[in-house]
């Protein structure tokens, strides 16, 4: 939610708000049991555009991991969280991907459902 996830993240402010350079920005996260993937989807305004755009998300990246997150960005990104979680309650197969998962990774099927606790 940071990042790149919703029209309040940063990448979203800085390339589509503040310098018009695309249309769209979005992430997600492959998730496996080892290792993970993070997509960041961009939907240049135009091609001549993705050089900048990439400099522009390995910047912002990069500032990321060396300077602190603001508090209005951590409320903003834990009431996301907390939305995407009390929603999983209409999306059964999610809902039952972490039951899963969460019993296979630390033996307790009922991990997910103490989430917000």
């Amino acid at each position: 939610w940071i990042l790149s996830a919703g029209k309040g993240s940063r990448l979203y402010n800085k390339l589509v708000t503040q310098r018009g350079i695309a249309t769209e920005v979005q992430s997600f996260v492959y998730d496996l049991f080892d290792q993970s993937l993070f997509f960041i989807y961009v939907q240049p305004s135009s091609l001549d555009k993705v050089d900048e755009i990439r400099q522009l998300i390995i910047d912002e990246v990069q500032n990321l991991s060396t300077h602190e997150i603001s508090d209005a960005e951590l409320e903003r990104a834990k009431k996301k969280t907390e939305m995407d979680f009390i929603s999983l309650k209409e999306n059964l197969q999610k809902l039952g991907y972490l039951i899963g998962k969460n019993y296979l990774v630390n033996g307790d099927e009922n991990a997910v459902l103490r989430y917000c606790d």
